[in-house]
């Protein structure tokens, strides 16, 4: 089972992505930044790039389920709040 993990490159994400691998799934780990690929693949994710305030739709491709853990962080305004926590994750 193909499983995106949306905000892998997170704290919890992480450990998503590491879990899934030891339990038989298949993970799909999605960041924004390319640079963060070597550390999800030592992880045992598959890298998709793709960015939640963008149209990330090609992120779904092949993919059965989504484990959402991203977040805009403590440090972000409202407006972030909205846009990534909320609205990143009913998209599709």
């Amino acid at each position: 089972m193909n499983v995106l993990v949306v905000g892998s490159h997170g704290k919890i994400g992480k450990q998503v992505v590491s879990l899934l691998g030891q339990k038989g799934f298949h993970p799909v780990a999605m960041i924004r930044d390319k640079n963060q690929t070597e550390e999800m693949e030592a992880l045992g994710g598959e890298v998709v790039v793709a960015d939640l305030e963008e149209d990330f739709s090609h992120a779904l491709e092949n993919v059965d389920a989504i484990v959402f853990t991203a977040g805009s962080g403590g440090h972000t305004g409202s407006d972030k709040t909205e846009l990534v926590d909320r609205l990143g994750a009913i998209k599709k």
